[in-house]
């Protein structure tokens, strides 16, 4: 009998402890991150969607757009970098509802790229502009959509890691880009689940090398129609796209309760 009763005492005891360790685990999971919580202070930081719209023009990745945003104070400056036929990265956005911005090629070549204003009055950026932009404006945090490779970021951007944020596709690149001392990495919700966010909290529990993962970056239908339970549960901010204006912006910030950052085209 006294076995009987000291083995159950042990399976109490041994029950109490994974219990409290699954609710320390759940507490840490959902508690917020500390980089992001900095990252607007009070405020949701507004990022220029493809620099910004310019005469109403949305998606031209342009040095006018980008010019006219940083004019208006925006410092977080979002822009598409794919590379051309030969490599090179430039500041692109595929449109195929608008033929006066299309190149024989997608993407196409630098020549061509550099050689053709966008819809005819704004002006193409690659790598190089997008460096003189950098240093002209030291206020200037550039937001990476399209490209996560970190070789080819480190390419260009590795003396500018502390202003430039990546948006990431897969939770490999994800880990890399925030090992290398990227400003942000945000995490796009296609590459996004439930069960990998918590493994990698797992590993960083164990291991402060390993980065935990912030912002999901996401359409904010998206959150709203898939994703809203399973980013309020895990507690983690939110990158959102696209508002068009500010009664977008504030529409946006009122629905995702964890908003950090909203990409508006008219910042």
């Amino acid at each position: 009998m006294n076995h009987m009763k000291r083995f159950f005492k042990y399976c109490l005891w041994t029950l109490g402890v994974l219990v409290a360790l699954v609710a320390a685990f759940a507490w840490y999971v959902r508690s917020n991150d500390a980089a992001f919580e900095a990252l607007g202070g009070d405020s949701i930081v507004i990022v220029a969607h493809a620099g910004g719209a310019i005469d109403g023009v949305e998606y031209t990745n342009s040095r006018e757009a980008v010019e006219r945003s940083l004019a208006a104070g925006c410092r977080y400056i979002e822009l598409d970098l794919v590379p051309s036929v030969e490599g090179h990265l430039i500041a692109f956005h595929t449109n195929f509802d608008r033929p006066d911005t299309l190149y024989s090629s997608d993407p196409p070549s630098l020549a061509e790229f550099t050689g053709k204003k966008i819809w005819g009055r704004y002006t193409p950026l690659t790598i190089e502009d997008i460096d003189t932009l950098m240093r002209v404006h030291p206020e200037m945090i550039l937001v990476v959509d399209k490209t996560d490779d970190p070789d080819l970021l480190d390419n260009y951007f590795a003396s500018y890691r502390d202003r430039v944020m990546v948006e990431c596709f897969s939770m490999e690149r994800y880990i890399e880009v925030s090992k290398r001392g990227y400003r942000y990495a945000l995490l796009n919700y296609q590459a996004f689940s439930l069960i990998a966010t918590l493994k990698q909290d797992l590993k960083h529990l164990f291991n402060s090398d390993e980065p935990r993962v912030g912002a999901v970056v996401m359409n904010h239908k998206m959150y709203r129609d898939m994703l809203k339970d399973k980013i309020n549960w895990l507690n983690r901010p939110v990158a959102a796209y696209v508002a068009h204006n500010a009664d977008e912006v504030d529409s946006i910030a009122a629905a995702i309760p964890r908003c950090a950052l909203i990409y508006s085209n008219e910042p």
